[in-house]
């Protein structure tokens, strides 16, 4: 509760600093929201986790954890459509600050139960997820691969100026491309339900090489249409990828120790995400738009072909 209206409120602050015009304020303000969200994000799928264990049945997993990824990505396909129709039209930030309100409002009128929480407990539970995980083989794998995150993620500031320097294009065609890559996690996180057995390493081997060739093939594009095909494909199958890792790790992590192992799961997937969009400035000032593509492509690429030397990992069934 106290995080989510933090978030609210750092959200309206850097509204603030954009109408003030004031960069220092804004990267403050924006870098802020996005940390304290994410952290509100991770909480909320950890929160998840622990209810679909200690209520559903282990065959349904599958289909709970599907459900639940097409509804948060559906949303974010409309905010992203929204944004760039709002910014295409030129009514940029008039509107950001009283949807940031409204959605404030909105929030503290849900009936949400709070329990208190010390720090003390969050700080033993952390602990307690480091030292479950440390000792179990499959998840020290997970959180090995997982380091490809702080690399995938620069995607969605590389879309921004593969648009704008690359393309030569507007704000309403990167809408197109945000709105491509939702639709793909959507129908991948649809479709992934269709996968009724088999070894997650495999799927996650086949899928990684089709989004590492993805990546790649940025750098010959350019036209905003074409482009629509790798950026779909990327997330299609992440979002395939996301979903059987998610039912798998469900399998596999013990019911008392959910809560702390998928928080500290979260904390460093949020962690590395974090630092995606700075890594990804860097590199598109030093090496361009297309030389990041290239980047992430054999990065993403490595960490594929490294599934196949963790066999505890690979052979998860899902």
């Amino acid at each position: 509760m106290t995080l989510v209206s933090l978030f609210f409120v750092i959200s309206f602050l850097s509204q603030l600093g954009v109408l003030i015009n004031n960069l220092f304020a804004i990267i403050l303000t924006f870098y802020l929201s996005m940390i304290i969200g994410g952290f509100v994000i991770d909480g909320s799928e950890t929160i998840l986790s622990i209810w679909i264990k200690e209520n559903i049945c282990e065959k349904d997993y599958k289909k709970i954890s599907s459900i639940n990824r097409v509804i948060t990505r559906s949303l974010r396909l409309l905010a992203i459509a929204l944004a760039g129709i709002l910014l295409a039209i030129d009514i940029k930030y008039s509107l950001f600050t009283p949807l940031i309100i409204l959605g404030a409002t909105i929030f503290m009128l849900l009936p949400i139960k709070i329990a208190n929480t010390n720090r003390n407990t969050l700080r033993q539970g952390f602990i307690e997820g480091f030292n479950y995980i440390r000792k179990n083989k499959v998840l020290t794998q997970f959180i090995i691969l997982t380091i490809n995150n702080l690399f995938f993620n620069i995607q969605g500031i590389l879309l921004l100026y593969y648009v704008e320097k690359f393309l030569h294009q507007g704000p309403i065609y990167f809408s197109v491309l945000g709105a491509s890559a939702e639709i793909g996690i959507v129908l991948g996180s649809f479709y992934a339900v269709r996968i009724k057995k088999g070894k997650l390493g495999l799927y996650n081997l086949l899928f990684g090489l089709l989004i590492s060739a993805s990546f790649i093939s940025y750098v010959l594009i350019h036209n905003i249409f074409l482009s629509i095909i790798p950026t779909f494909t990327i997330f299609f199958f992440s979002g395939i990828n996301s979903v059987l890792t998610s039912i798998a790790l469900l399998k596999i992590i013990d019911k008392e120790f959910m809560g702390r192992a998928r928080g500290f799961l979260g904390t460093i997937s949020t962690g590395l995400a974090t630092f995606s969009g700075a890594l990804g400035g860097i590199l598109i000032e030093v090496i361009g738009v297309g030389g990041t593509y290239l980047i992430v492509g054999i990065i993403n690429l490595i960490f594929t072909l490294l599934i196949l030397t963790f066999k505890e990992y690979y052979n998860l069934e899902i």
